[in-house]
């Protein structure tokens, strides 16, 4: 007992500590980061392919979406005509009306 005793000593304790810390820290760092991981990568398939609808409450919700929703046609309808009506314009050649490259030039009059 006197041996034990006398290897602990309450200065010495810290530094025991430290020392194994030093050796084992790189271990739990990584069985941390491993046990991180796999958890993660449950939670994700969980929340991705774990369905916790029954068929009935998936059923109820498909109908009363299906009910609630509606085709707003006077929407779609004028969307169409401006899709239209920017086709037509764009669809126009372009030309410039003025000179890009000489714009305090005049343009020379020919004398007959």
């Amino acid at each position: 007992m006197s041996d034990i005793g006398a290897a602990i000593k309450p200065g010495n304790i810290g530094k025991k500590i430290g020392h194994v810390w030093l050796r084992v820290y790189h271990v739990v760092f990584a069985i941390f980061f491993i046990v991180l991981i796999i958890w993660g990568g449950y939670f994700w398939y969980n929340n991705q392919h774990v369905d916790g609808w029954s068929e009935e409450q998936k059923d109820t919700f498909v109908k009363t979406r299906i009910e609630t929703s509606e085709f707003k046609e006077d929407r779609f309808v004028r969307t169409i005509g401006i899709t239209k009506m920017r086709e037509s314009i764009y669809s126009n050649p372009q030309s410039s009306k003025q000179n890009l490259f000489y714009r305090n030039v005049r343009p020379a009059v020919k004398e007959e």
